[in-house]
């Protein structure tokens, strides 16, 4: 009987494997999100806190939902992933998701939202002027982003942990009624 309830237990253990806290999210990007982009920014970095096993998909969408081609993605190091943008942009805001596999296998997918102005010379000088107003709203929003960043992380790691402590009660549970049942049996 204690040979049947370890088997039981062992196979409810791979059946329910526990979920890892290592997924893979994104650290920095550079440019940051949100940031506005010109002819002068040829790609867009993503660099993540673990190692990026594969890249599923990519894209660059136009706020008119036009879906850009991306020119290449670079993989190296393993934990960064360099985006090359298409030569010709008009202006407008972007997005541009990704999935990727985590080092853990979990697929992990996110949005980052940029806005792409062409440069002209006229508008170097009114660039610099507005440069200094946008330094400080960016710095406002940057800050809001973070914060709105770190709650859902918190979230994600939460929800996770949440579903730990589910597969691991469940397991007791089933392991505890399981040796009941065989208790009584003995009895019998």
């Amino acid at each position: 009987m204690v040979k049947r309830l370890l088997f039981f237990s062992i196979v409810l253990l791979i059946a329910f494997p526990t979920a890892v806290g290592a997924h893979t999210h994104l650290e920095t990007s550079d440019p940051e999100e949100n940031s506005v982009l010109n002819e002068d920014t040829g790609t867009i970095t993503l660099m993540f806190e673990s190692t990026v096993q594969e890249l599923n998909e990519i894209t660059l969408t136009h706020e008119h939902g036009e879906e850009l081609p991306v020119e290449k993605v670079t993989h190296e190091p393993a934990d960064t992933l360099v985006v090359t943008l298409p030569d010709q942009m008009e202006d407008g805001n972007y997005t541009l998701s990704y999935s990727i596999a985590g080092e853990d296998g979990h697929v992990m997918e996110q949005e980052l939202s940029y806005q792409f102005k062409n440069v002209e010379e006229e508008d170097v000088v009114e660039e610099t002027e507005e440069a200094s107003e946008e330094a400080t709203e960016e710095e406002a929003t940057e800050s809001d982003q973070v914060e709105e960043n770190v709650t859902k992380d918190s979230t994600d790691e939460a929800n996770e942990n949440s579903t730990l402590i589910a597969v691991i009660a469940i397991v007791l549970i089933v392991v505890a009624i399981l040796a009941i049942l065989m208790l009584r049996k003995k009895r019998k």
